[in-house]
């Protein structure tokens, strides 16, 4: 038996092909009487008809496809985002093309290309660092772009990101409060805006309260828990006499190294160094000392991008075309009074 086309659909049902197409259309549906709409979608569904993506795509000269370019696939952060992106994506009959940088320059010009090469309707960049600033322009140029996660200062891209400064500052203050007063923090890679943003919140509200940072600068090539362990451990190796009473990680993944380190020193977190971290991913609840983090809003900053990437496609305006989310303090046992406070 021949598959059903939309033109026998719309004879069947008596109606224009134009409105057919429309209600089967998640961008255009709300352009159809809700009525009609639902009648148009049972009729499918008893016919057994599904609309070609390929041919919709070739009179609009659309794939359908999006491009999303992760950073790292392993971090629990970025895969919620992606998760939450996709799932807006799928919702509007969007198929996700989905790659991973790995925070390197070349790789990251060679993906955009391909996705380029395939024509993707639109790209979501989650991986964006100062040493993409010029292809990222250049692939702007011809695709409709947008910056999630990660943001670009100076730029006219559309971005979704969350405050990491007000983050960062929600950490110190939390320390601060407790009575700490020698801190020292694990600083990721900065060429990305987020953790440059941690930096910049954790040290304006230091010095605001008071608190030293010491061993600074501690800055991981890879915001890893191998690099968290190394960090702390050579802080430890040589300020051990004098070494800080808290220690706040730039993500969970650098806090989990650290406790490493402290046990493999013979410390105990938080009797004798507190420790905090960010992103608040699943595993930060189920250590033996739960961790105290920041709570990031994957969900959310991955809903408006997937959201925002499909009013780009339609070409649909964005207001506004910058979106930032609030971040949350999650305190938990990790972080307690420094010994001579709670002795």
């Amino acid at each position: 038996m021949a598959a059903m086309t939309m033109q026998a659909l719309a004879d069947q049902l008596k109606l224009n092909i134009s409105t057919v197409s429309r209600a089967l259309d998640p961008m255009k549906s709300h352009l159809v009487a809700e009525e009609t709409r639902l009648r148009i979608l049972r009729a499918a569904a008893e016919a057994g008809y599904t609309p070609d993506p390929s041919a919709a795509g070739l009179r609009r000269g659309q794939t359908f496809t999006v491009g999303v370019l992760a950073p790292d696939l392993g971090n629990d952060t970025i895969i919620s985002v992606v998760r939450s992106i996709t799932g807006i994506l799928d919702r509007l009959d969007r198929m996700p093309l989905i790659a991973e940088s790995m925070d390197d320059p070349a790789r990251t010009r060679r993906l955009l290309e391909r996705f380029r090469a395939r024509r993707v309707d639109a790209l979501v960049v989650l991986a964006a660092t100062e040493a993409d600033r010029a292809v990222l322009a250049q692939a702007g140029q011809s695709t409709p772009l947008l910056l999630a996660v990660r943001k670009l200062n100076d730029t006219n891209f559309p971005m979704v990101t969350c405050d990491d400064v007000l983050g960062a500052s929600f950490a110190a203050h939390h320390l601060a409060d407790l009575g700490h007063r020698r801190v020292a923090q694990l600083r990721g890679p900065g060429q990305s805006a987020t953790f440059a943003d941690r930096t910049k919140g954790f040290e304006m509200t230091c010095a605001a309260r008071g608190l030293t940072i010491v061993g600074d600068p501690l800055i991981a090539l890879h915001a890893t828990a191998a690099e968290g362990r190394r960090m702390v451990s050579g802080l430890l190796r040589h300020n051990r006499a004098d070494a800080p009473t808290a220690i706040f990680a730039h993500n969970d993944a650098m806090a989990f190294g650290a406790f490493t380190a402290l046990r493999e020193h013979g410390l105990s977190c938080p009797e004798d160094i507190s420790l905090i971290g960010y992103n608040d991913t699943p595993l930060a609840s189920d250590l033996a000392v739960p961790l105290t983090s920041i709570h990031y809003p994957a969900t959310q900053v991955g809903s408006a991008a997937g959201e925002m990437t499909m009013r780009l496609v339609a070409g649909m305006p964005l207001e506004p075309r910058t979106v930032t989310f609030r971040p949350e303090l999650v305190v938990r046992a990790s972080t307690t009074p420094p010994a001579h406070l709670s002795a």
